[in-house]
């Protein structure tokens, strides 16, 4: 989730990705904006987190049925299990090489995800290994050679799918069997924002950042989002393509325009997700996206899109008093809004 939230593909080494790089070109604004709800600050939670908390993004999180939370601090190798009032109630220590990796600059991804039927996955971008364990810690089933990534898909019958691109398809293998139960044909990375002086190729880190997150949700239905581009793709269990929409508010999409144009010189070399952090809450079948707009006084107001499974714009929220900070968006747990600033985790909370 970040993270849970969003998966990152080492598509630089696939076949025929260079080619399926897509350019929009001034693209148009769809979406009129609704005054954004602001949330209340609840409390903060008292953890120490690792360092390097803003470079390296350490921190995943996930919540299970029972509103406890699951964070996953991948330099220390270690899953703290919070109970619904976020009070610490047992550990899990990971046996991981990552605490003693040389590349901790290296952004590879790391998560922890809850299933309902599977219990707690976690990823080991080290060993390339995907570990599943139970709500009390016990090491289940350990899967080796899984490919980079920072999300699985669990379908409703426990079956985990692996996401993979195979020449220009994006396919979801089983990875019990290997087969394929999803594959979307000719599918572009597309972006939003490109190299400066018309470059046609992005290197291998860049790639790698390329990010789209996926969720299996009611009626065996698999949705996609692209962060770079804001595309919302919908797919039906049959294969069948049920939705297809780029989500470009408009006041969401000038402010994107206006910071890609003031740090020319710094971005020249690098791609900037127009949407983060995505969330979707299976109870509300919502998708939930963060980004920033800076206001008239010039204060970066951080922001939380709240669209529905076809892609209509149901709300918008902010995080009272925190402006002009780096946020980070987590995971929502239950009416709870869990934000990283400063090295600290922050509750907020959707007023009724």
């Amino acid at each position: 989730m970040r993270k849970i939230l969003i998966i990152l593909l080492l598509a630089a080494c696939l076949p025929g990705s260079q080619s399926h790089i897509t350019v929009i070109k001034n693209p148009k604004a769809n979406i009129i904006e609704k005054p954004a709800i602001p949330l209340k600050h609840v409390r903060t939670i008292p953890l120490r987190l690792a360092s390097n908390v803003f470079n390296i993004d350490p921190i995943s999180a996930t919540t299970d049925e029972n509103g406890n939370v699951y964070l996953y601090d991948k330099f220390i190798c270690q899953i703290r299990k919070l109970e619904g009032n976020y009070k610490l109630m047992s550990t899990i220590d990971i046996n991981s090489a990552y605490k003693s990796w040389q590349a901790k600059n290296t952004r590879r991804p790391a998560f922890v995800q809850f299933s309902k039927e599977n219990g707690l996955y976690v990823y080991d971008p080290v060993m390339t290994t995907l570990l599943r364990y139970d709500n009390q810690g016990n090491l289940i089933e350990r899967f080796e050679q899984v490919p980079f990534m920072d999300q699985i898909v669990v379908s409703p019958d426990g079956g985990v799918l692996i996401p993979e691109f195979i020449e220009n398809d994006l396919v979801f293998k089983c990875l019990a069997n290997k087969t394929v139960r999803f594959r979307i044909n000719d599918y572009k990375h597309e972006f939003l924002f490109f190299k400066q002086e018309g470059a046609k190729s992005f290197s291998k880190e860049e790639l790698f950042q390329v990010c789209n997150y996926y969720v299996y949700f009611e009626n065996e239905r698999l949705l996609i989002f692209n962060q770079y581009s804001s595309r919302i793709i919908v797919i039906a269990g049959n294969g069948n393509k049920l939705l297809n929409k780029s989500l470009l508010p408009n006041e969401a999409l000038d402010s994107y325009r206006r910071e890609l144009s003031s740090r020319k010189k710094e971005i020249k070399d690098k791609v900037i997700p127009f949407f983060y952090n995505p969330f979707f809450d299976l109870t509300e079948q919502c998708l939930y996206v963060q980004t920033r707009i800076k206001t008239n006084d010039q204060k970066w107001r951080n922001l939380l899109y709240v669209f529905s499974n076809d892609g209509m714009l149901k709300k918008r929220m902010t995080f009272a008093g925190i402006d002009n900070q780096y946020v980070n968006f987590m995971i929502k747990n239950n009416r709870d809004f869990l934000i990283l600033v400063n090295k600290k985790i922050h509750v907020f909370k959707e007023e009724t």
